[in-house]
C-alpha cells in the first residue's frame, strides 16, 4: 500500500482529502505543521508528500523550505504542493527545486486523486 503525508493547518483541509484518499486504497498521515510534519517524515517512509505552503501562520517561504527539506532528504518520494497561494514566485521557487505537481485550492478531490495515482504510477 502506498503512503501519502498530506501537510495542512486546516483541519476541514486533512479531513477530506485524507479521507478521499484512505478511500483510493492509499494509507495516509496528516499533520497540522512542519513539526509534526518532521516527525511523521523520520518516524516512516512516504511515497508522496502533499503540502500546503502557508502552515501556522507562517509566510509561504516557510512552506517552501519544508519541501525543499523533503526533497533532499527524500529524493524518491513525489512532491505536491497543494496552495491557496496562486503567487507566481512560489511556483516558480517549488518546480525550481523539482515539486512534481503545484497545485491550487480548491481543486476537485478527484482530480488530485488522479494527479497523485498519475506520479505514484510513473518512474522517479
Amino acid at each position: 500500500m502506498q503512503r501519502i503525508l498530506l501537510i495542512d493547518d486546516e483541519p476541514a483541509i486533512l479531513a477530506a482529502v485524507g479521507d478521499y484518499l484512505r478511500r483510493r486504497g492509499y494509507a495516509v498521515n496528516v499533520a497540522h505543521g512542519r513539526a509534526e510534519a518532521e516527525a511523521l517524515l523520520q518516524e516512516h517512509g512516504y511515497d508522496c508528500v502533499i503540502s500546503d505552503l502557508e502552515l501556522e501562520n507562517a509566510s509561504a517561504d516557510r512552506g517552501i523550505q519544508l519541501v525543499a527539506s523533503v526533497l533532499r532528504q527524500w529524493p524518491k518520494a513525489r512532491v505536491v504542493v497543494l496552495t491557496a497561494n496562486s503567487h507566481l514566485r512560489y511556483e516558480r521557487e517549488a518546480v525550481a527545486l523539482g515539486v512534481d505537481a503545484f497545485l491550487l485550492k480548491p481543486i476537485p478531490l478527484a482530480n488530485l486523486a488522479r494527479i497523485v495515482g498519475a506520479l505514484l504510477a510513473g518512474p522517479r
